[in-house]
């Protein structure tokens, strides 16, 4: 019993707290002691929680990252027909892009519902998105799966990640078919290079003098490197005809020197002069050379028939300057 009191005692008494064998100092001094360790060890346990929350966020993180979505590409392509109702399909066209210098290539099958697509003369966009990035198109390949004859004239491609679009011509003028007889099951389009030029073509106000069906290319030339449009038509007589044509060869010294204009149907076509103009991409305006411009003096006639005309008509510089 006694000892049962002087428990009870010691537990209300101050005395128990400085019960601890600390070195000679006051009951304050070992409390304080006591009061540091118990802070020491409470802050060993916070820094030890903290530590294994930054090891859960840098699991996290790295889990993120591994699960991180591939970048993607959105890609563009326009397509255009030629313009006469027996060059159209009903088939679907499989496209391959092809990157400048690096071996990379998407491939897409561009569906053709009930012949919604591929109408003469039409131009139609597909869409698609891709986790290669190709960046500029150099090549485009076209393969069909439908025995109907289609003939295409340009091949427009774009995408999010490359801003100037790359046009590739039909300059072969070639049809496709999966029947031999009828055309190519495959066909190449080419870029051939980074320049483009704006042509003004007036067409002679004369009776017949305008073309609905000569079609016609441009082949442009410094002299020694020559790249080509793809088909151009439709021609009135009297009017001035503005035309496109981009990424053709770069001419970094002499510039510009002639265009051909050939023929490659039996109608006839008068041209009465020419304007060719750079313009955009790669254009310095401090270095820039003038337009060509040249007139048909010799009002010869353009077209694949030899009674009705001449195949090719050349127009260089220098040439007869055109009075305004």
């Amino acid at each position: 019993k006694q000892w049962y009191q002087r428990r009870v005692r010691g537990f209300s008494s101050p005395s128990l707290f400085c019960s601890f064998n600390f070195p000679n100092g006051s009951c304050l001094g070992k409390m304080s002691k006591l009061i540091l360790l118990i802070l020491l060890l409470g802050m060993a346990e916070s820094l030890w929680r903290r530590k294994k929350i930054d090891t859960k966020t840098k699991e996290t993180k790295t889990d993120t990252k591994t699960e991180k979505k591939p970048e993607t590409t959105k890609y563009e392509v326009r397509i255009i027909t030629e313009n006469r109702t027996d060059e159209e399909t009903t088939g679907p066209v499989t496209i391959t892009l092809e990157g400048l210098g690096e071996k990379l290539n998407v491939t897409q099958v561009l569906d053709n519902p009930d012949g919604k697509f591929f109408k003469a003369g039409a131009e139609d966009t597909f869409e698609f998105i891709s986790t290669t990035n190709i960046r500029r198109v150099s090549r485009v390949n076209l393969t069909v799966t439908s025995d109907a004859a289609w003939k295409v004239n340009t091949v427009i491609v774009g995408s999010d990640r490359q801003k100037q679009e790359v046009y590739l011509y039909n300059t072969a003028d070639q049809w496709m078919s999966t029947d031999a007889e009828k055309g190519v099951r495959k066909l190449e389009l080419c870029s051939q290079g980074l320049a483009s030029y704006k042509v003004e073509v007036k067409t002679a106000d004369e009776p017949d003098a305008g073309s609905g069906n000569i079609r016609a290319q441009i082949t442009f030339s410094d002299g020694k490197l020559t790249s080509t449009s793809g088909i151009l038509d439709d021609f009135t007589k009297g009017e001035t005809k503005t035309i496109e044509i981009h990424n053709m060869q770069v001419y970094l010294f002499r510039g510009l020197q002639c265009v051909t204009i050939s023929a490659g149907a039996d109608d006839a076509w008068l041209i009465d002069r020419i304007k060719v103009e750079r313009f955009g991409f790669g254009v310095i305006e401090r270095f820039k050379k003038p337009p060509l411009e040249s007139v048909n003096d010799k009002k010869d006639w353009l077209s694949s028939d030899k009674s009705k005309g001449k195949n090719k008509i050349e127009f260089c510089r220098p040439s007869k300057k055109v009075s305004e």
